[in-house]
C-alpha cells in the first residue's frame, strides 16, 4: 500500500502563504543523498521524499530582530554539518537539517532505536536534548502551521508575542511521540 506523504500538502499551504517570500530549491540529487546515507544510514522515508521534492527550502521573514530568514537545509549543508562541524562533532546516528550550524539545531535520528526517524533538538555545546517529533512528516507539518499562524501576510505584527517553536507545540497530536519519550 502506498502511503501518501504530507511533503506535497505542506508545501502547497506554504506557497500559499508566502508566495514570492517562499524560495524552494530543486530536488536533491541522487549522488547527494548517497552522499548523505553513506554518512548516516539510511534516510527515513518522509524526509527522502522531502529531498527528492525539494532539497531545502527557505521562507524570508519579519521579525523584531529584523529580516530573518527561516529554512531548512539543503544536503550540501547537512552533509557539510557532519564532516566540518563549527563545534563539536555530530553523533553518527543525527541529519541536522534545521538551526543554526554553530549551536542548537533540529536533526533528524537515523540510528536504531526507539527515536529512529524521530526528530530531536539537540544542542552540542551542552547535555539538552529534546525529542520533539515522532517523524519528519509530523515536524514538516507543525512547522509550517507555525510559519502559516505566526509569519503568514497579514500576521506579521513586528511587536507579537509568539510561542515558542518547541516540543510542546511541535509535539501537539503526536501520540507516537509519547511511546518515544517514555522509552
Amino acid at each position: 500500500m502506498i502511503r501518501e506523504s504530507v511533503v506535497d500538502s505542506v508545501l502547497n499551504r506554504l506557497s500559499t502563504a508566502f508566495a514570492h517570500r517562499l524560495v524552494v530549491r530543486p530536488p536533491a540529487s541522487a549522488e547527494d543523498i548517497a552522499t548523505l546515507e553513506r554518512l548516516v544510514d539510511p534516510l527515513p522515508r518522509e524526509f527522502s521524499i522531502f529531498l527528492l521534492t525539494c532539497n531545502g527550502l527557505r521562507i524570508h521573514v519579519n521579525t523584531p530582530r529584523g529580516g530573518d530568514e527561516w529554512h531548512l537545509w539543503h544536503t550540501q549543508e547537512m552533509t557539510a554539518s557532519i564532516l566540518a562541524p563549527q563545534g563539536p562533532s555530530m553523533p553518527p546516528f543525527l541529519v541536522p537539517f534545521r538551526g543554526d550550524p554553530t549551536t542548537t539545531r533540529d536533526c533528524l535520528v537515523t540510528g536504531h532505536g526507539p527515536a529512529e526517524g524521530g526528530v530531536i533538538r539537540w544542542d552540542p555545546w551542552g547535555r539538552d536534548v529534546q525529542i520533539l517529533a515522532s517523524g519528519f512528516g509530523r515536524y514538516l507539518d507543525r512547522w509550517a502551521r507555525y510559519m502559516v499562524e505566526n509569519f503568514a501576510q497579514g500576521r506579521q505584527d513586528r511587536n507579537a508575542v509568539r510561542p515558542p517553536f518547541d516540543a510542546q507545540y511541535i509535539g501537539t497530536g503526536d501520540d507516537k511521540l509519547l511511546t518515544i519519550r517514555d522509552d
